[in-house]
């Protein structure tokens, strides 16, 4: 199997993890993991981390770096640098558990005295809270940067940044607040890939929590606006958003969304696998283990317009 196609099931599920979508995810991380392993390839680095991720998240018992004494040492430093970079994108119990495998396995593999023990530390560091999240404070420091100078259409760029990290931590009324200035302030500005990407990502963000119908409407909207504005890879990601969205409101038209989508993007593209996962199950008569998390509270403040 190419790299290319290894490297887009990593992408994909990285993607199907961040969407709670833990059985697809497995699936995925670990057919890359066996083919490295096969192969010997020193990607396998990479992807060891994001499957512990996915195995802590499912609830599988035990470390996965338990068996790996045979890893050569000189790939070290590219599994310091996944884990510490999966962990400070996810803030999740399950990549904490996982960056605790590394660092217990670099011990026993390498040795307490080594500085790669030092830099988990660090990277750990950010899950001592979510108000003092580094990249967080540093994304509002520049948008208030960029506004105080009166660069205003980037510090909207910079805006969705922020929302979707906030997405990211579970911040959600602050990420819904945040998705609305964006899509307004795009449009006043007539900033249409951004106005674009805006969409996509708060129609993602409404399906993330079980909001169907804001999502259909808001996913609607995304591909309309791509296709009048002619760009042809984001109208085929809303078709496949959408189809998702279809397909777990078990609307019927759902399959028509998803064969369009698949058949405009790139096999690579990491939308196109999720479309594919959902396509197949489609056609099965089977679900597609995509949990949702349901908004605790009067859903009215998660309005979109």
């Amino acid at each position: 199997m190419i790299a290319e196609q290894l490297q887009s099931h990593l992408n994909s599920a990285e993607e199907l993890l961040q969407q709670n979508s833990f059985d697809a995810a497995s699936r995925e991380a670990e057919l890359a993991v066996d083919q490295y392993w096969m192969t010997g390839d020193a990607q396998i680095a990479a992807a060891l981390p994001l499957l512990s991720t996915i195995r802590h998240a499912i609830g599988v018992d035990g470390s996965l770096f338990s068996s790996l004494d045979d890893l050569p040492k000189s790939l070290s430093d590219s599994l310091v640098f996944e884990a510490t970079r999966l962990h400070q994108k996810s803030h999740s119990d399950a990549s904490f558990r996982m960056l605790s495998d590394v660092k217990e396995f670099l011990s026993n593999w390498i040795g307490e005295e080594h500085n790669y023990l030092h830099q988990l530390d660090e990277g750990s560091g950010a899950d001592e809270g979510i108000s003092s999240d580094e990249k967080v404070e540093e994304l509002i420091a520049q948008i208030e940067g960029l506004k105080a100078d009166g660069n205003k259409q980037l510090a909207v760029e910079v805006a969705l940044e922020l929302a979707i990290e906030y997405t990211q931590r579970k911040m959600n009324r602050k990420a819904c607040r945040l998705y609305k200035q964006v899509l307004r302030k795009s449009k006043r500005y007539e900033l249409t890939e951004l106005r674009i990407d805006g969409l996509l990502d708060f129609g993602k963000f409404f399906s993330q929590l079980g909001m169907a119908e804001n999502a259909e409407r808001v996913l609607r909207l995304a591909a309309g606006v791509a296709k009048k504005a002619g760009n042809r890879e984001r109208y085929s990601h809303g078709l496949a958003a959408l189809g998702v969205v279809l397909m777990h409101s078990g609307h019927p038209s759902a399959k028509k969304y998803l064969q369009k989508a698949i058949s405009m993007l790139s096999p690579w593209d990491v939308e196109a696998e999720i479309a594919n996962h959902h396509l197949e199950a489609i056609r099965a008569g089977n679900s597609c283990d995509c949990p949702v998390t349901t908004v605790d509270s009067d859903s009215s403040e998660f309005d979109w317009d």
